[in-house]
């Protein structure tokens, strides 16, 4: 009997271990499911009934340029306006900034090899060239204008920041090059820094002379798509356009929303980015131009092999533009629109905004909850005065220091103005990204560069 006593017991002990041991997956499990399925919610709720309508560019006068950071971009945000606009006698140019060399899987599937070289890496950037010509000539636009500037896959934010001067070029790490190795290109073996893709794009947009511009947005998840709105407005400004800059988007969490290929459905922005600063606006696509959007996207095989269920998703009834405001002293941020963020509300970037202090800037990044001691706070900026463009020297990276301000908790710092290439008193810009990372080394949130405005007026102390 004691025996059988000791066997029960020791049974019941291993079935409550097994249970202790269960509750966090379990826990976890529902926390990711029940997220999920308020995601799904909330983009099924969404509707295009309150956004603007934007008319196809008509007429030989009309001159789109979109710029694309990878092969297949132009096609997914704006393949059915591409072949919409050159259907209605538009002029359409686009321009991809890089071949999308980086992309490692898809490279060693399409030529089957394990380990890849760097000749590897230039030989897969040539076939998605050849995809990219392809697909393009599917929407209605001739070879001559597509144009391929040569630039390096996840090269983007590292020209931007620390590789803009031309004395320091950035080598890619997949060719291994610090220019471009591309027999297609602009500029033959074009240097890899931020002063070059400024200049190479402001070429172009000089040659082309647009009505309209289409790059990606600033809140894009990729980098290079978060980093080439930077360059397009820097080369704006460096060839005098003023034309208008309107954004698409490719890469936010899980969106769009159902995945898949759904012809018929709509593609709304994202829930979480639906009501901040960006105005989105509708392009309604006839039955034809998604034809054509369609059979353009068949036309990248190498991506489609790996990212069919994403791709397809953009095969809707419109597609999305927005734009954003040319002068605001703040931004805000999505807040719990991917799951980590959603489950570490520390590290939940809501808000940056910027004012002058005397000869000081001082920025401000609001978070969704209470800092932790395990979280880092970081803010790049690269100012711009009224008077010239770029300085090289501009750049800054700061770390911010967390404390309450009412009932909200912030992330502050000061930084001289001087460092910044401005002047106490004088109107100016500043580019301006804060991140969040998980013990100092893993990224959490980013909030994606924006360019936001210094009056020249001291803060009012009250």
């Amino acid at each position: 009997m004691r025996r059988r006593l000791k066997l029960v017991n020791r049974s019941r002990w291993k079935r409550a271990a097994a249970l202790v041991v269960a509750i966090p997956p379990v826990l976890a499990g529902l926390i990711c499911g029940g997220f999920y399925l308020n995601v799904h919610r909330q983009a099924a709720a969404m509707s295009l009934d309150r956004l603007p309508v934007l008319p196809i560019p008509q007429g030989s006068q009309k001159r789109l340029l979109i710029i694309a950071p990878h092969c297949d971009d132009e096609t997914l945000g704006m393949g059915g306006t591409i072949a919409e606009a050159r259907k209605n006698g538009a002029h359409v140019t686009i321009a991809f900034l890089t071949n999308g060399d980086g992309f490692r899987v898809a490279a060693s599937r399409a030529l089957e090899k394990p380990v890849l070289e760097p000749k590897d890496f230039v030989r897969f950037a040539e076939q998605r060239q050849k995809e990219a010509l392809a697909a393009t000539r599917t929407l209605g636009v001739p070879d001559e204008d597509v144009i391929f500037l040569g630039f390096p896959d996840r090269g983007l934010t590292p020209m931007w920041q620390a590789n803009w001067n031309n004395s320091i070029p950035f080598r890619s790490p997949y060719t291994g090059q610090t220019r471009s190795p591309y027999a297609r290109c602009q500029t033959p073996s074009v240097l890899y820094s931020g002063q070059t893709l400024t200049r190479e794009l402001a070429k172009l947009i000089t040659r082309v002379q647009p009505t309209e511009v289409f790059v990606t947005h600033p809140a894009d998840d990729h980098p290079d798509h978060a980093a080439a709105p930077l360059f397009a407005r820097a080369a704006l400004r460096r060839s005098r356009s003023t034309v208008p800059l309107r954004y698409y988007l490719v890469h936010r969490g899980d969106w769009p929303l159902p995945q898949g290929l759904h012809r018929d459905d709509d593609l709304v922005p994202p829930a979480k980015m639906a009501t901040l600063d960006t105005l989105w606006s509708a392009i309604p696509l006839s039955s034809e131009a998604r034809t054509a959007k369609e059979k353009a996207l068949a036309c990248y095989p190498s991506q489609l092999a790996l990212c069919e269920r994403f791709l397809t998703s953009f095969v809707r009834r419109n597609e999305l533009v927005g734009t954003l405001p040319e002068t605001s002293t703040s931004l805000r941020d999505p807040a719990s629109d991917n799951l980590v963020r959603f489950t570490n509300p520390a590290a939940d970037i809501t808000g940056v905004s910027v004012s002058q202090q005397d000869t000081a800037l001082k920025l401000q990044v609001t978070l969704r909850g209470n800092a932790s001691s395990r979280m880092r706070y970081t803010a790049h900026l690269r100012g711009r005065s009224d008077q010239r463009d770029l300085d090289p020297s501009s750049f800054v990276e700061v770390k911010l220091q967390p404390t309450r301000v009412g009932n909200r908790m912030v992330a502050m710092t000061s930084v001289p103005l001087s460092k910044l290439g401005l002047q106490p008193g004088q109107p100016g810009k500043v580019w301006v990204c804060a991140e969040s990372y998980w013990t100092g080394t893993l990224a959490v949130d980013r909030t994606g560069y924006r360019e936001l405005t210094l009056n020249g007026q001291p803060e009012l102390k009250l």
